[in-house]
């Protein structure tokens, strides 16, 4: 990885993207405290990512259709009770392992193996509105990989990445443009976010997908907000009960590798669609 920040940029590139970046309508790098190694560490992270797809369902969103529709479930208290033991038992956040699963649902329903979610960090931020929120995070989930070591790979993947927070997504997109070019994907189409709050509702037309999930009862309230122009119907309720089989084989064995065994035969009676490429 350090071999290749060292390509990165040229000092003529550096030089661009603060100028651009101080012209922006934000606050510019310097007032965010947002430097450029700091923004080196995003290119590296996110350079060379792919646009999420699922294959059945259409690859770019029509600009003139922005509806964005809801699919809602829940998860009832009993697994609730120990996806939180489980969280409890590896010191990790509830956040983490349900967002891991989230990865393991994407990447069985896609056939994909690098996704990147913005991650929703702000009910754990304690007020500091100032902190790049939701967090880009790019995992390559491998098919043989176990949950426990997923789930840990993800919290210290969270947690290297606080000290690069203060990177606006203005400053993001400038830089990223610069590396590679005006056409550069998005930075992520998907958002997962635990709230223990009203659930989010406006802020999801810009999305291709959102999973959004209340903590504040006694079983998990699941919604996920979804573009009509990007996806099917059918593949939104199929995701759903992929992921809610996931979050099942993930507290039957934690170290039992997800995609084999009794974990990928859960996955296949949800009907997944495509196997790994």
């Amino acid at each position: 990885m350090n071999n290749d920040l060292s390509k990165l940029l040229s000092k003529d590139e550096i030089m661009e993207v603060n100028k651009s970046a101080r012209e922006s309508s934000n606050q510019d790098i310097l007032s965010n405290k947002c430097n450029v190694d700091d923004l080196r560490f995003w290119s590296a992270l996110l350079s060379g990512r792919d646009n999420f797809s699922i294959p059945v369902d259409r690859l770019a969103r029509d600009p003139d259709e922005k509806r964005v529709l809801r699919s809602s479930f829940y998860i009832d208290e009993k697994l609730y009770l120990r996806l939180r033991n489980l969280a409890i038992c590896e010191g990790k956040s509830l956040n983490t392992v349900l967002l891991s699963a989230f990865y393991v649902a994407l990447s069985a329903s896609s056939g994909q193996h690098n996704i990147v979610i913005g991650n929703s960090l702000s009910n754990e931020d304690n007020g500091n509105n100032s902190a790049l929120d939701p967090v880009p995070l790019r995992v390559h989930v491998q098919p043989d990989i176990s949950v426990v070591s997923l789930i840990h790979h993800i919290d210290k993947l969270i947690t290297n990445i606080q000290r690069y927070r203060l990177c606006s997504f203005d400053q993001l997109n400038t830089f990223l443009e610069s590396v590679e070019g005006l056409s550069h994907n998005p930075i992520f189409q998907i958002k997962f976010a635990v709230k223990s709050v009203d659930l989010l509702k406006n802020e999801q037309e810009k999305l291709d997908l959102s999973l959004i999930i209340d903590d504040s009862h006694e079983q998990l309230n699941g919604q996920f907000y979804w573009a009509e122009a990007v996806f099917d119907a059918t593949t939104l309720d199929q995701l759903v009960a992929v992921y809610q089989q996931v979050l099942a084989a993930i507290v039957d064995d934690k170290h039992q590798p997800i995609f084999t065994s009794k974990g990928y035969s859960r996955l296949m009676s949800a009907g997944v669609p495509f196997g790994w490429a």
